[in-house]
């Protein structure tokens, strides 16, 4: 019997016996799947997840880059240990998602995902000014009535300010 299976069969009987599937059945599962699907949409939404998570973060690239690393790593100790994360914020489970739809990359690729998301969203096309005509623009900075300035001195004759 193959490699691929045995995987099968093991996949088999731990659905059909409705228990959890070991580590390696489950990787080996969402690999199969993706290389069937090409792996490319899973890579999006990935990218998308983490472009999301890095927005929540803020900061620059790097920073952003690190943080999400930093929040990888965490997850992956904690699924080593077979333990489940907990109050990992919006950011967090961004990342816990786009872990489990393609492997996280590493942080140069990281930094190039994140900066084409940044790139896009700071391009503008035009930006709309209201009331640029001149004859409006004077009318609607004239002020009312004086604008007082209170100041300690008010009461001082001085006009508000020594």
């Amino acid at each position: 019997m193959g490699e691929f299976d045995s995987m099968l069969a093991r996949l088999r009987a731990h659905v059909e016996g409705r228990q959890p599937l070991p580590l390696d059945v489950g990787v080996w599962t969402i690999e199969r799947i993706a290389s069937l699907s090409g792996g490319a949409g899973l890579r999006q939404q990935r990218d998308a997840n983490l472009c999301a998570a890095g927005r929540l973060i803020g900061g620059t690239i790097r920073t952003r880059a690190h943080e999400i690393l930093r929040i990888d790593a965490m997850l992956s100790r904690l699924s080593a240990r077979g333990q489940a994360p907990r109050r990992l914020g919006l950011a967090g489970g961004l990342v816990l998602h786009a872990r489990g739809l393609w492997p996280i990359p590493a942080d140069r690729q990281l930094r190039e995902i994140l900066a084409s998301s940044s790139a896009g969203k700071l391009a503008v096309e035009s930006l709309h000014i209201a009331n640029s005509s001149g004859a409006q623009f004077e009318h609607e900075h004239e002020p009312s009535a004086p604008a007082r300035i209170a100041s300690p001195h008010a009461d001082s004759g001085h006009g508000g300010w020594r």
